[in-house]
């Protein structure tokens, strides 16, 4: 498995068209399901995705262990996100969000989870957008709120706070139709 990445990063720095088309296929979806979380419009997201792609080809020469390849584009294509957001000067506005009364799911059923785990999804992408940032790259890439200030240009504190506020409007958005639903 490791020669196949080695050969495939090695054809894909000399250029060659087949493995360029065959690394887009093979990890196109997953790049393109994190620019989906980042950005608010499908074509933002497939134009953040473009410049991720040409990004990592210009930069695979670097890669040093092809085993890491994923994760290695997983990093770029998150940078290459947050370049956008700054980029397009998107207000990344840390609102302030009153304390609502947690609710218990704990008794849903397989399938009842099954939806929530969608709309949790589906809401995400209306969350705002700083929340939604900071979400992503605590919840899901897996940042300490040290390196999302430092990514951001923000303070721990407000990381910290625009995680938790991102957690209470999730909650509050399921509630919304958890209880809509009932």
């Amino acid at each position: 498995m490791q020669d196949k990445k080695r050969e495939l990063v090695q054809a894909c720095i000399r250029g060659e068209a087949k493995a360029i088309s065959l690394l887009y296929h093979e990890f196109g979806a997953v790049l393109f399901g994190i620019c989906m979380r980042y950005t608010d419009h499908k074509q933002d997201a497939e134009d953040v995705m473009q410049e991720s792609f040409i990004k990592i080809l210009s930069e695979l020469k670097t890669l040093k262990n092809p085993d890491s390849l994923l994760a290695w584009m997983k990093r770029l294509t998150v940078n290459q996100c947050l370049m956008f957001l700054r980029t397009k000067k998107y207000n990344l506005i840390f609102q302030e969000f009153e304390n609502k009364e947690n609710q218990d799911f704990s008794d849903q059923t397989e399938e009842e989870t099954e939806v929530l785990e969608e709309k949790i999804v589906e809401l995400l992408h209306g969350m705002p957008i700083g929340y939604r940032t900071v979400f992503n790259l605590y919840c899901i890439e897996n940042m300490s709120h040290a390196d999302i200030a430092k990514e951001l240009n923000i303070t721990e504190g407000t990381s910290k706070s625009q995680y938790a506020r991102a957690k209470q409007w999730m909650q509050k958005m399921l509630n919304k139709e958890y209880f809509k639903a009932v």
